[in-house]
């Protein structure tokens, strides 16, 4: 097995010199860097991508290095999917880390070993470094469970899983209507939730490669595993980020407690926990029935919170 690892950089020079200490101190044979051009209508984004490539330029990886510089800036979606579409062209499995994301020594070994034990498993799709639901995973035995959500914070699959991604989720139409996801009222709010972001990605509103696979997923019944403790952090958080523009939750912790003195522990079967994924969907994609209804009725839900606030203000106090 080559051990190769994808970086995805544009525009921050202190996240890319994080991440690039991090693969080189890693067992890595082969780095390939992709970083995306300066936006036309963002001026300092011209003295930013040339910083961000002056220090993959002089950076010493201490293996092979190939590099992809974009002359003009792609987007979130467009530079993504070319840098996916190279790497895999050369690799037949790997890791791949967008600029934000600082992996911890731990999760290199972690993905060797599972890209090596599931190569042949066609039921796994990915490998992710992250738990957005630790506090509810750790009593599992096993070092990491399965899910049917893709997970892009850190992630490693293969080529041969890679093949049939469509950027521009061609088959969407035709499945929208017959698209379901879990059971009961969870079901119901996680169906509603993830139709909308498909259908933004779908028509453009929503500048992203990854809710394109998150549907082929669940749609084709493929699982990612994910670690029972955090093996990444995500530094993207914040003003400068593209999506994650808010404060870093609670839920995204630093790296967890997995160590490579042992092979990671299986569960015992291939098979996603369903109420690990109920809670993955509502802390991770936010579908749950207070955003699904907020969105679709705001109106009513206005008039129901000043309603519930009015009550709790009439409350007599106790105790």
């Amino acid at each position: 097995m080559t051990r190769a690892v994808l970086i995805i950089a544009f525009n921050r020079p202190a996240h890319v010199e994080r991440i690039c200490r991090a693969v080189a101190a890693a067992d890595v044979e082969r780095v390939y860097v992709v970083c995306d051009g300066p936006r036309p209508d963002r001026p300092d984004d011209v003295a930013a991508c040339a910083a961000v490539r002056a220090i993959l330029g002089s950076f010493d990886f201490g293996c092979e290095v190939f590099t992809d510089l974009a002359s003009a800036n792609r987007g979130c979606r467009g530079n993504v999917v070319a840098a996916l579409s190279w790497f895999f062209a050369a690799e037949a499995e790997g890791i791949v880390l967008e600029d934000d994301i600082v992996p911890a020594p731990e999760f290199f070994p972690f993905c060797w070993e599972l890209l090596d034990r599931y190569r042949d498993v066609p039921e796994i799709w990915s490998i992710g470094g992250t738990n957005p639901v630790g506090g509810r995973t750790q009593s599992i035995e096993a070092d990491y469970f399965y899910s049917r959500f893709f997970e892009v914070w850190g992630w490693a699959s293969w080529r041969s899983r890679w093949q049939a991604y469509d950027p521009a989720m061609r088959d969407w139409p035709r499945c929208r209507r017959r698209f379901r996801v879990g059971h009961g009222l969870a079901g119901w709010a996680m169906t509603r939730q993830f139709r909308h972001y498909f259908d933004e990605t779908f028509s453009g509103e929503i500048d992203t490669w990854d809710y394109q696979r998150v549907f082929e997923q669940c749609r084709g019944g493929g699982l990612t595993i994910y670690p029972r403790d955090w093996l990444v952090t995500n530094e993207g958080f914040g003003s400068d980020a593209t999506h994650t523009s808010w404060p870093r939750p609670e839920w995204a912790p630093g790296p967890g407690a997995w160590r490579p003195g042992h092979p990671p522990v299986a569960p015992a079967t291939i098979a996603p926990d369903r109420r690990i994924d109920e809670e993955i969907a509502r802390w991770r994609f936010g579908a749950n029935l207070k955003n699904v209804w907020q969105r679709e009725h705001p109106t009513s839900f206005g008039h129901v919170s000043r309603c519930f606030a009015f009550l709790q203000g009439r409350r007599e106090p106790t105790g």
